[in-house]
């Protein structure tokens, strides 16, 4: 079973100045309109091409591949419980026996969907947790290759408002071209995975 992380929704937290409060915040200056460096990033393209999104998917897959296995014979209890009701029902049994039968697949199907949720559940819990801590990782990374590349604002594809202002004198409504800069996100995340190994 493939697990990935990308069912999960992902946001780069926004960090910077908020226009119209700016005496409130420190760092905020006036606003330039002129045309700053904006750049980006395609967030669900680096969890499809980063080898920390995919092991952190291996990890998920290995951890609930058994747990996955375990569901197996209640699935079969459940079908094997749903024919006997069904045949006794087509044989016109006695309404006592077919009663008790219809009883006994109620019974194991709501143990089959009891156990099915509650391994969703924490598949579920588990995916925002991995998620969490390589969009952490994606943060930091973009962040430096941004600022050392010399751009003002960093988006995230879709997103409107920018993840990151580097220089608050520019609007993000200038921004009318933004630069992509997943791959190299991507390559600098591998690198620095591989660093730490």
């Amino acid at each position: 079973m493939r697990i990935q992380l990308a069912k999960i929704s992902h946001r780069l937290v926004v960090v910077g100045c908020i226009f119209g409060i700016s005496a409130l915040l420190g760092g905020c200056a006036t606003i330039d309109r002129s045309q700053p460096r904006c750049a980006t990033i395609d967030v669900d393209a680096l969890l499809r091409k980063s080898k920390a999104a995919q092991a952190a998917s291996r990890r998920l897959e290995n951890e609930f591949k058994p747990r996955h296995a375990a569901l197996d014979p209640l699935v079969l209890e459940r079908n094997s419980a749903e024919k006997a009701w069904l045949d006794a029902k087509l044989a016109k049994q006695p309404d006592e026996m077919v009663a008790t039968l219809q009883q006994k697949y109620d019974a194991a199907r709501a143990t089959e969907s009891a156990a099915i949720r509650t391994v969703n559940q924490d598949l579920d819990r588990r995916r925002k947790e991995e998620l969490k801590v390589l969009m952490e990782k994606v943060g930091v990374v973009y962040r430096k290759v941004g600022s050392e590349s010399g751009y003002m604002l960093l988006f995230q594809a879709s997103e409107a408002e920018p993840a990151y202002v580097f220089d608050h004198r520019y609007d993000h409504a200038n921004c009318d071209t933004k630069d992509d800069l997943t791959q190299q996100v991507v390559d600098a995340l591998n690198q620095s995975d591989a660093q730490t190994r």
